[in-house]
């Protein structure tokens, strides 16, 4: 497992962990008080329409930080994602995704592509769900977020006949209500 945290020097944040299931990696995203860490909510990584990230890097870059890089690819898609904290308490993730001419099948939904979250077992009473904001940070994002998931996508009309990139960038944030 490998992780990535956004927190304050009273080790209070957001922290994103990401585990190998089969030949990708999935992650959850955790609320941190200190020692403690509360898994909030954890993506979603099928069906093969939603992102596939099968390799993983860390390093380290000027003006941004400690950076994440995943890459993947599945059925004529290539994935990247970069995962970046631009301050305590906020993980940005940019998301890309290009497909090969005649990608569609007819059967994606219109939300190709989404990274999806759902609430953990444990914080699907509401300790915790309600912590984690996710706020698009591109023009082309959508967010839908209730108490039971949160999908974020590309809110791109693409023509399935020719090579498309879809992006989106989001931001998961942490209610300042943790920050005491």
């Amino acid at each position: 497992m490998l992780s990535f945290s956004a927190l304050d020097g009273e080790g209070v944040g957001l922290r994103a962990d990401f585990e190998r299931i089969g030949d990708r990696f999935a992650h959850s995203i955790s609320v941190q008080v200190g020692h403690e860490r509360y898994v909030a909510w954890q993506e979603v990584p099928l069906p093969s329409w939603r992102p596939v990230f099968q390799d993983i890097h860390q390093q380290s870059d000027p003006k941004l930080g400690d950076v994440l890089f995943l890459t993947g690819a599945s059925d004529g898609a290539h994935w990247s994602l970069s995962l970046h904290s631009p301050e305590p308490g906020t993980l940005c993730f940019d998301v890309a995704c290009r497909k090969k001419p005649g990608w569609s099948s007819g059967n994606e939904p219109k939300n190709f592509g989404a990274s999806v979250y759902h609430a953990a077992s444990h914080a699907a009473k509401g300790l915790l769900k309600s912590r984690v904001l996710a706020i698009p940070d591109s023009p082309s994002t959508r967010v839908t977020q209730d108490n039971v998931a949160i999908t974020i996508f590309s809110a791109e009309l693409l023509d399935p006949q020719k090579a498309a990139t879809f992006t989106w960038r989001y931001l998961l944030k942490q209610e300042s209500s943790l920050r005491q």
